[in-house]
């Protein structure tokens, strides 16, 4: 389900709240499993904040400002059914999620240093 637009980020908080809050749960529940500093599914390493924003070769992971240049966002919006899609578990983001994650990016993809930034292997199983 494409969400397009930048009508959505009306709702949402600014860039900082974004990431502590919605950004980071789903990184954390949803991508991090994958992505992490012992295994980086297509180069993508979330627990590294340097190297999203830096990339690879084939560019950054996130592009601040810019939704359409992120392969991030280009991977959440795919339909699940689609070989690329993510997150690959078959269960996309819900729209709430989606939305966080374009107005996040459209305000700069904030994401602090330190412990607030750092990123953790999260499951259902512990925190719900």
């Amino acid at each position: 389900m494409p969400v397009t637009g930048s009508v959505s980020i009306l709702k949402t908080p600014g860039g900082t709240a974004l990431f502590e809050g919605p950004v980071k749960n789903v990184l954390e529940y949803r991508c991090v499993q994958c992505h992490n500093n012992k295994v980086s599914n297509g180069g993508l390493n979330l627990q590294n904040r340097d190297l999203v924003f830096k990339g690879d070769s084939k560019g950054p992971f996130i592009v601040p400002g810019n939704p359409e240049k992120s392969r991030i966002w280009k991977v959440i919006i795919l339909p699940q059914t689609h070989s690329s899609a993510m997150p690959a578990d078959g269960w996309g983001l819900n729209s709430d999620d989606l939305r966080s994650f374009l107005a996040w990016i459209e305000r700069g993809a904030d994401w602090p240093t330190g412990s607030k930034g750092k990123l953790q292997v999260r499951s259902y199983e512990e925190g719900e």
